[in-house]
C-alpha cells in the first residue's frame, strides 16, 4: 500500500482535491491490488483481511489522500461487511463478488432527521405492496454518491415500534424511483463524493430486505462500530502526513541564521506529535 501511495496517488491528489475530482485512475488501481474487497470473504471474491490488516492498510492509503481513503473504507465497511453479516446467501452471491471486484462501490445511507444525529429518528419510509417495498421521502448526506451503485438504506417499516420498527434495504442505483441529488461543495475530502440521494417510490423487491424487518436499527449501529475503527485508522494516517510535511518544512525554513528544525520549541512540538501519533495508532491497532 505504501509504495501504491507513492506512485499512484501522491502525485495526483492535490490536484484532484482542488477539482472535486473523483480518483478512479487509483480506484482502479486499488481493485486490482483487491483492496476495495480487503474486508470480503475469499469465497466471494475478496481478500479477506484481518481487521488489524485492513486498519494498517487504511493508515497508509490516508496518508496519502484522505478522500480515497475514505471511498475505500465506505464500500468495505458499511457495504460490504453487514452484507456479509447480516445478508442471506444469494444476497452475498450476487453483490459481494461484484463488490470485491470493484465492478460496483457500495454506499451507507442512514439519512440524519432535523433532530440531529439521533439515527433512530427517520423520516423515510417504506411500505410494502405485493412483492415490493415502496422507499419515500429519501433524502441523505451520503458519502460515493454518484459513484456507487449499491445502496444499504435505512427506513421506517414500523412508526410505532420506534428503533424496532427500522429495517435495511439493499438499494441498486437502476431501481425505479431512485436518483442523485447535487455533489456538495465541501471544505476538505473533496475529491470523496458527498450529497444526496432521492427516494420517490423507489421500487426496491422484496428479496432485498437486508436482515429481518424491524433489525434495521441494530444492523446500522453495529455497523457503524465496525467502520468507526477504519476512521481512526484514518487519522492517524492524515496525522502521519501532517508531521512528515511539518518535519520537512522545517528542515527548509530557515530562522535566526538556521533552519527551524533547530529550535528547540519546534523540536519539542514534533516531538509531542510523534508521540501522539504512536499513541493513537496503538489505540487503532488494539480496537481492531
Amino acid at each position: 500500500m505504501r509504495q501504491f501511495v507513492a506512485s499512484e496517488v501522491l502525485t495526483s491528489t492535490g490536484e484532484l482535491d482542488r477539482a472535486s475530482e473523483f480518483p478512479s485512475q487509483a480506484v482502479s488501481g486499488l481493485s486490482d491490488l483487491g483492496l476495495l474487497g480487503m474486508t470480503i470473504p475469499e469465497e466471494y471474491g475478496g481478500a479477506g483481511l484481518d481487521a488489524l490488516t485492513t486498519v494498517v492498510a487504511l493508515e497508509e492509503l490516508a496518508r496519502g489522500s484522505a478522500s480515497l481513503a475514505v471511498t475505500v473504507s465506505v464500500t468495505n465497511a458499511v457495504c460490504a461487511a453487514p452484507i456479509n453479516r447480516y445478508g442471506t446467501e444469494e444476497q452475498k452471491r450476487r453483490y459481494l463478488p461484484r463488490l470485491a471486484r470493484g465492478e460496483i462501490l457500495g454506499v451507507f445511507s442512514l439519512p440524519q432527521s432535523a433532530l440531529g444525529a439521533e439515527a433512530a429518528a427517520l423520516r423515510r419510509r417504506a411500505v410494502r405492496g405485493g412483492s415490493l417495498h415502496g422507499l419515500n421521502r429519501g433524502k441523505a448526506w451520503v458519502t460515493n454518491v454518484q459513484v456507487g451503485s449499491l445502496f444499504v438504506v435505512l427506513a421506517v417499516t414500523d412508526p410505532g415500534r420506534g428503533s424496532h420498527g427500522i429495517s435495511a434495504f439493499l438499494v441498486e442505483r437502476e431501481f425505479p424511483g431512485f436518483s442523485f441529488g447535487k455533489i456538495e461543495d465541501k471544505m476538505g475530502l473533496r475529491s470523496s463524493l458527498t450529497g444526496g440521494i432521492l427516494l420517490q417510490d423507489c421500487r426496491v423487491p422484496a428479496e432485498n430486505l437486508l436482515g429481518s424487518q424491524g433489525e434495521g436499527f441494530k444492523i446500522a449501529m453495529q455497523t457503524l462500530d465496525g467502520a468507526r475503527i477504519g476512521i481512526g485508522a484514518q487519522s492517524v494516517g492524515i496525522a502521519r502526513a501532517c508531521l512528515e510535511e511539518s518535519l520537512e518544512y522545517s528542515r527548509h525554513r530557515r530562522a535566526f541564521g538556521a533552519p527551524i528544525a533547530e529550535l528547540q520549541a519546534i523540536q519539542f512540538m514534533l516531538a509531542d506529535m510523534a508521540t501522539s501519533i504512536d499513541g493513537a495508532r496503538l489505540l487503532v491497532h488494539r480496537a481492531a
